[in-house]
Formats: C-alpha cells, sequence, structure tokens
C-alpha cells in the first residue's frame, strides 16, 4: 500500500519513451502553427484613372492579411491599381508591368521563404529598386539584410499592423511618386 503523501514511481518501458516524443511533437505542432499561413486568393483592385501599378505578394496570415488590408486601402484612395498574389506565384509573376512590388512573407528557423529569396536572387539591381520586402519574425533584428532591397522586419503583431502598413505606404508612394 501507498501513502497518501508518497507519489508512485514513475512508469518505465514504453510509456517514458514515448513521452519526450509527443513533447517534442506537440512543440513543433505548436511552433508550426502559430503563423496559421492559408494561400492567398489572387485580387485585383483597379479604381478609375490608375495613377500605378502595384503588385502585392503575400502570405496568408491574419497579420499580413491585415497589413495587405491597410496597405490596400490607403493606395486604392490614391488610385493605384494594385494586384495580390499568393507569394508562392511571385516567381511567375510579370513583375516589368508594375512600378512597384511590395512582398510580405516570413522568416522561420533562421531562414527566409525559399520563393522569396529565389525571386530576389533573380532580380537585376533595376528591378530590386523597385521592390518592397516586409519580413516578419518573432526576432526581428536577426533577419539577414538584403542587399540593394528596400527592407522593413516587423514582429507579427497584430496591434502593430496599421503602424507597418503606414510605413510601406509611404516607401511606395516614394517608388510610385505619389503626392
Amino acid at each position: 500500500m501507498t501513502s497518501p503523501l508518497k507519489s508512485p514511481r514513475p512508469r518505465r518501458g514504453a510509456a517514458a519513451q514515448i513521452s519526450p516524443f509527443l513533447l517534442l511533437a506537440g512543440l513543433l505542432t505548436a511552433l508550426s502553427g502559430a503563423g496559421c499561413a492559408s494561400r492567398v486568393a489572387t485580387r485585383t483592385i483597379a479604381p478609375s484613372n490608375c495613377e500605378g501599378k502595384l503588385l502585392i505578394a503575400t502570405i496568408g496570415t491574419e497579420f499580413k492579411k491585415a497589413v495587405v488590408a491597410e496597405v490596400t486601402k490607403a493606395l486604392s484612395k490614391r488610385r493605384v491599381c494594385i494586384k495580390v498574389i499568393d507569394v508562392e506565384n511571385l516567381e511567375s509573376a510579370a513583375i516589368g508591368a508594375y512600378a512597384a512590388v511590395v512582398v510580405i512573407s516570413d522568416y522561420q528557423f533562421s531562414h527566409r521563404d525559399g520563393d522569396v529569396r529565389r525571386f530576389i536572387e533573380g532580380l537585376d539591381a533595376r528591378k530590386k529598386k523597385k521592390l518592397v520586402l516586409l519580413t516578419t519574425a518573432g526576432t526581428p533584428s536577426r533577419v539577414d539584410k538584403v542587399p540593394e532591397v528596400d527592407a522593413i522586419t516587423a514582429a507579427s503583431k497584430p496591434a502593430e499592423a496599421a503602424a507597418v502598413a503606414r510605413r510601406i505606404v509611404e516607401k511606395v508612394r516614394s517608388l510610385l511618386a505619389l503626392k
């Protein structure tokens, strides 16, 4: 009989061996689902008498969706034609047709998204000048710099979405020479 003050001995065997595995699996699942990224549907916002064309390629997390909503709201008022695509479609996008390109992606496990990395590596210096890159990361100061690219880093904090969007809008306005 065991005393009510003594805890039973931990079980040995299969249950003890599986426990760390389950803990690790649960942790990885929680971390990978933190952003809850979903595919982004391609859409176009085209006010009459467009004064510039903007392409936005993004990942579908709640924070990034909020940033895109703020950017499109602000720039469509300034008669900017905007096309929003999923970042996976970035390499096949005809960016020559746009005066500015905004790429919104993330930085996980010390690496930039592969689609974004390949896209940037394929750009010449002239095309890099019309690119605005927003990279979100848990620790924004750890994100690698991208030479010749106007980049913004931020944590995916919903309360900061409007401020991040304003920074993007200012950079795009400069690229489109909007007043």
